[in-house]
């Protein structure tokens, strides 16, 4: 992918609702309230791919979250926790850690005043948005595995342990 815009629409294929990183204010609030894949597509054709400097992901709609390590330790034992396998395509890296971007369409009904929180070593992304790899930004997927499919959808019960488990260990 040789543009913003190849990218916007890979991440678009895989049922993500992205943005482009130099949004005003007023469309980020029209955004923030969206509801429907409808609203989404015909919004996401009126923007200019072009001129952006990178693409966010919506973080809380549609049931997207993203935890947040600082280090190799937090990643390996995140992934043991939510039960997925060392090579998870969705693994942003960058400079600061690694970033696991996960499906929890249902976590909101079980983790009442969760919020987006910062530990230590680790970030839980709660809702808002996050900086995803692309053209001339200095993010990739963990070792180059390009993600195939959506993210993997991790239960309730899962994901509320996981954090559980990561606040108490960190």
């Amino acid at each position: 992918m040789n543009t913003i815009k190849e990218w916007a629409d890979f991440y678009t294929e895989k049922r993500l609702w992205v943005y482009p990183c130099n949004l005003e204010e007023k469309e980020w609030l029209y955004w923030k309230n969206m509801k429907s894949n409808y609203d989404y597509n015909d919004l996401f054709q009126t923007w200019d791919w072009n001129k952006s400097a990178g693409i966010k992901l919506v973080i809380g709609k549609k049931g997207v979250r993203v935890i947040e390590v600082s280090n190799k330790r937090l990643l390996k034992k995140a992934l043991q926790l939510l039960d997925l396998p060392e090579n998870y395509s969705w693994i942003i890296c960058h400079t600061s850690g690694y970033g696991i971007i996960v499906d929890t369409p249902n976590v909101s009904k079980c983790v009442s005043g969760m919020t987006n929180k910062s530990y230590k070593s680790l970030q839980l992304l709660w809702e808002g948005y996050y900086v995803l790899p692309c053209v001339g930004v200095p993010r990739y997927f963990y070792k180059n595995n390009i993600p195939t499919e959506h993210p993997k959808q991790v239960t309730d019960e899962v994901y509320v342990n996981c954090v559980k488990d990561l606040i108490k260990n960190i």
